[in-house]
């Protein structure tokens, strides 16, 4: 079982310097802990109605261990004017100019080893009683000997865990102006500077970076982004608004997408792409909101997003089932998105008590459309023969729905929360196919959890939930060439039920 910890603390002041001048500035820190500390995977043969270890491969029992460390710093710093002269007719209108800083700083360590279990003849076992056979004494016995990636007992090093440690920066001025243009019509204006630095070095059982001569490329992305943003926002009526809004952004890959450690599960085993290279985004979207009333709102919004070196999930050209991710030369992606939040009832608490209670009810449906075109980029070491030149996004699916029903409570000694959720995502590719094989898809599921939360007081906290409630089954499919779909794994995660107490400093 896999133990994680997490910690925050977070600093915001904000100022008036002057009537027209407010600065603004804070700072958080978070550390993030995982402890993965013996995840075992064994695997057998069944020979009638027997089981016998395997021979030739020891990673198909082994033992696994890992730790995570990660620290993040974040911090900012805004200077806000306002423009509204004194004889303003509407000092209520935005007119104002924003110029800042932000900072971001993320440093992970993580470490991990595995103790594999190699046998010189197939064993019979007890698959209800593993332990018989997986034990101190079948070591001493010589029935089976451990081994890691560097080597087996003789080896001075074999105890010597493997790595990777990431670290990055991005550092971002920027300002922007809102402008009141006309009656009802807002116009805002911004450009941020993102200077990026991320480093992933690494040793691993496959390559090592830092290695003398290294058998790897340091993973390393420098880059200066200028990101222009722009937004219009027209008040149709009271209680309605249009929104259109256009900018650049940018995708940088995951720090385990880039690592090229080997992570073996059941049915795959997983590595990172050291010459990953981020995506540049390209977002414009109209947004029409109308608010019933207060709190409620029913939205509608179009969207179309251009993406440069998109991001992929693929199945790697092997013997064996590995999986690896790589840039494509580009993508795009349309879509709609509706949104309503709906009172079904708010009421006031009885005369003489100060609060209220109420029940939401929520629904956020939206239908995305992608395409990119499929062919090997020149930028990264690994060979690729797509099996299609053109298909979907991996991990995007064409329809997600998110619903909840929630009942609060408000009162001066305490706040209540129970909500119902609800979620569904429709079938969505898990690796695009290469070298003929069609892709791996993760079929579509319901999950439903239950989760309340009891505030007493400013600092104590109570919370009760339970998860995956419907445990539906995790189904990884593909076609075969003869237009046969068949499982490659089906498996249910079991409901999760947790109750935890919290006190707020």
């Amino acid at each position: 079982m896999k133990d994680t910890n997490n910690r925050n603390y977070k600093l915001e002041r904000y100022f008036n310097i002057t009537d027209k001048l407010t600065l603004d500035f804070g700072g958080s820190f978070s550390n993030a802990k995982s402890d993965e500390p013996d995840r075992r995977q064994n695997t057998f043969l069944q020979i009638d109605d027997e089981y016998r270890t395997t021979t030739g491969s020891a990673g198909l029992n082994h033992r696994f261990f890992s730790k995570l460390n990660e620290d993040d710093i974040a911090g900012k710093t805004i200077l806000t004017y306002d423009l509204n002269t004194s004889d303003s007719d509407d000092q209520k209108k935005a007119n104002t100019i924003e110029l800042g800083i932000n900072y971001r700083k993320t440093e992970r360590q993580f470490d991990f080893i595995q103790y594999s279990t190699n046998f010189e003849s197939q064993i019979l076992v007890d698959k209800n009683n593993i332990d018989a056979l997986f034990n101190q004494q079948s070591i001493d016995t010589n029935i089976f000997s451990l081994v890691t990636d560097r080597g087996r007992a003789g080896n001075s090093n074999a105890l010597t865990p493997f790595f990777y440690t990431a670290d990055r920066t991005i550092f971002s001025p920027f300002g922007s102006t809102t402008l009141s243009l006309v009656e009802n019509l807002t116009l805002n204006l911004g450009v941020r500077l993102d200077n990026v630095e991320q480093i992933v070095d690494y040793d691993t059982e496959l390559i090592s970076s830092i290695s003398n001569p290294a058998s790897g490329p340091t993973g390393k992305i420098e880059e200066n982004y200028i990101l222009p943003s722009m937004s219009i926002k027209y008040n149709l009526s009271e209680n309605s608004i249009l929104r259109l809004a256009g900018s650049k952004t940018y995708t940088l890959p995951q720090f385990i997408e880039v690592a090229p450690f080997l992570y073996e599960d059941v049915n795959f085993s997983r590595f990172g792409n050291p010459l990953l290279q981020p995506s540049d985004d390209y977002n414009v979207d109209l947004k029409y909101e109308w608010y019933p009333t207060s709190g409620e709102i029913i939205a509608i919004t179009g969207f179309f997003k251009y993406i440069d070196y998109p991001i992929n999930t693929i199945e790697v050209n092997s013997a064996g089932n590995d999986i690896s991710f790589v840039n494509t030369p580009e993508a795009t992606a349309f879509g709609v998105e509706l949104e309503i939040r709906k009172d079904v009832f708010n009421k006031e608490a009885r005369e003489g008590a100060n609060g209220s209670h109420k029940l939401t009810t929520g629904l956020n449906v939206s239908y995305l459309n992608t395409k990119q075109t499929l062919e090997d980029v020149d930028t990264d070491e690994l060979t690729v023969r797509f099996t299609n030149k053109e298909d979907n996004l991996s991990g995007a699916s064409d329809l997600l729905i998110n619903a909840d029903l929630t009942y609060t409570i408000n009162r001066e000694k305490y706040d209540f929360l129970s909500s119902l959720v609800f979620n569904y995502f429709s079938d969505r590719i898990f690796t695009i196919g290469v070298a003929g094989r069609e892709n791996i898809v993760e079929t579509g599921i319901p999950t439903l959890d239950f989760i309340n939360k009891l505030k007493l007081g400013k600092h104590f906290g109570i919370s009760i939930s339970a998860k995956n409630i419907l445990d539906p089954k995790f189904t990884l499919t593909q076609d075969t060439t003869a237009g046969e779909t068949i499982d490659l794994t089906s498996y249910k995660k079991g409901i999760n039920i947790s109750a935890g107490i919290s006190y707020k400093f």
